[in-house]
């Protein structure tokens, strides 16, 4: 894992050599905004040297003196589906909280680095597929749509312009146009924030991994862009 990140599991007797759930964590100056970040970051504060990813933009100053300001948890799993409903998660992340500061004093924020897993389905049903019931067809604004019919070329229709947004996303390397993400950017970013803020189920958060971290007592900090970019991206 490297000196700067870390992975805790709670096992039991009956399973030894299979963690029950598991994290990773970063040890970071910052809230990292990207797994590239953490990657950098990490990197650099092993080597304690500001210069061993020259070919990046993000800064990597890292102070060893105080030890890392922040603790980043990006990846957090569960191995048995029999346990679905059990909170080991909960306990987990609170359990490496107070390891985490008893080892680093000085430590003052403990932050996830969060997918948003339904975001993408919300965002199709409201669109295009969700009937009297739950289609919504002034999600975009008209700014927004003129801004869309331009950039992905499509008629200004009120279903046509939502059809070929949701075309445009199935393409993985639609993020790699730069007029594409430049005009997709604060559309996204606006509806995941309306997603995440507005959309609720019972008065909690509609999705599962912001009411998860909503419920253990977390609040929502900033939201990333394209903080990562593997296939399960949106």
């Amino acid at each position: 894992l490297g000196k700067n990140r870390r992975c805790f599991a709670f096992f039991h007797p009956s399973l030894p050599n299979v963690p029950l759930v598991f994290v990773h964590v970063a040890l970071l100056p910052v809230i990292a905004e990207s797994m590239n970040q953490i990657d950098v970051l990490t990197a650099a504060a092993e080597n304690n040297d500001e210069s061993s990813s020259p070919s990046s933009s993000i800064s990597t100053s890292f102070d060893l003196d105080g030890g890392p300001a922040c603790a980043v948890f990006y990846s957090i799993n569960s191995t048995q589906s029999g346990l679905s409903g059990v909170e080991l998660g909960t306990f987990l992340i609170k359990r490496v909280c107070r390891e985490l500061k008893q080892e680093f004093p000085h430590m003052d924020t403990f932050a996830t680095l969060s997918p948003i897993p339904r975001f993408r389905k919300w965002l199709e049903t409201k669109l295009l597929h969700g009937g009297v019931k739950f289609q919504d067809n002034d999600l975009l604004t008209e700014g927004e749509r003129q801004d869309l019919t331009r950039v992905l070329e499509c008629g200004d229709d009120a279903r046509e312009v939502p059809r070929a947004l949701m075309t445009c996303l199935d393409d993985s390397n639609w993020y790699k146009n730069e007029s594409i993400a430049e005009c997709l950017r604060p559309v996204l970013m606006r509806l995941a924030a309306q997603y995440l803020v507005l959309e609720k189920h019972r008065s909690r958060p509609l999705d599962g991994v912001a009411k998860f971290h909503v419920r253990n007592g977390a609040e929502m900090f900033q939201l990333n862009w394209l903080p990562g970019t593997s296939r399960k991206r949106i």
